[in-house]
């Protein structure tokens, strides 16, 4: 039996978890499509973090984190396409 999923806002103290997801999930779909060596050693959790700082620091607005009991399961950024601006 799964745990219920919570939704929530993002927030800065919320990077370093973003983060791990992120490389983890890379690690997992990009297998076998992005060459093995960036996903074993390219992928530096300090470098996301920075990065979801960042982001987060500027705005936290269209930002979902998916909990299943403690947990972060996953997250999406909602955002206008980068190819309309």
């Amino acid at each position: 039996m799964c745990s219920e999923i919570i939704i929530r806002e993002g927030r800065l103290e919320d990077a370093s978890l973003i983060a791990e997801v992120q490389i983890k999930s890379w690690r997992h779909v990009y297998k076998g499509i992005i060459d093995q060596a960036y996903l074993d050693e390219g992928l530096d959790r300090d470098v996301r973090m920075k990065v979801w700082q960042e982001t987060l620091a500027r705005r936290t607005e269209g930002m979902f984190l998916a909990f299943e009991g403690a947990v972060l399961a996953g997250f999406a950024l909602v955002e206008e396409s980068r190819d309309v601006r």
